[in-house]
């Protein structure tokens, strides 16, 4: 029978606990390698492909999602499954987006990694039940009327959206996989454009100018 060969990334506290050795007893699958950081798990798996890597968000240097971005593009039938502590919008959003096939928190428990493996290797999509009602509530968000002006480009205007349903910056990043100072760029520009000096300001402007149109349709 073919083991499922595993590689863990993570830290001192997750390589070298039981989980380790619990998935080394199972019949099925085999640890064949345990990474403390970025590089040597880019290195190690370049040298020694694996079926299924579970790896934590933040190490030391490159982050996990980075890591699982580039080995993605180099082993795509590598099957990436999140084990780790961070329940943030950002952390399970980008893992989901670099590749990652499954989101686990770390008091899931040992048995229920287990089954994950097992899960995302047969092509299944584990998530601890707290990810998938975000990542659900993310799909099936209730339409909002949209917030438009022609002195914004399409970005801005949907940076704009999300400032009106009064989400923070770090949120606004979240949902648009990009950085929290790209977001302040963006915003920059939009009270430029809009000749304002708050969120208050803009919202209400665009708002003003979409009911003008309206009445003069």
């Amino acid at each position: 029978m073919k083991k499922i060969k595993v590689a863990v990334l993570a830290d001192e506290e997750l390589c070298g606990n039981a989980l380790v050795t619990l998935l080394n007893r199972q019949a099925e699958m085999e640890v064949v390698g345990t990474f403390k950081d970025g590089e040597s798990a880019l290195s190690g798996i370049e040298k020694h492909p694996v079926d299924v890597l579970l790896f934590d968000i933040h190490l030391p240097g490159i982050s996990g999602i980075e890591v699982v971005g580039l080995l993605k593009g180099r082993h795509s039938n590598m099957e990436c499954m999140a084990l780790t502590s961070d329940d943030d919008d950002q952390a399970i959003f980008g893992a989901l987006n670099a590749g990652a096939s499954g989101y686990l928190l770390r008091n899931a428990g040992n048995a229920a990694v287990i089954e994950a493996v097992k899960d995302v290797y047969r092509g299944g999509f584990p998530m601890s039940s707290m990810v998938a009602r975000k990542v659900i509530d993310r799909l099936f968000v209730a339409p909002v009327p949209r917030l438009q002006s022609e002195k914004l480009s399409q970005r801005e205007n949907e940076i704009l959206l999300q400032l009106s349903k009064g989400h923070r910056y770090k949120e606004i990043a979240a949902h648009f996989f990009i950085s929290v100072e790209t977001v302040r760029t963006h915003i920059r520009n939009i009270y430029e454009k809009l000749q304002v000096n708050s969120r208050a300001e803009a919202i209400r402007k665009v708002k003003d100018g979409m009911n003008r149109y309206i009445q003069n349709a």
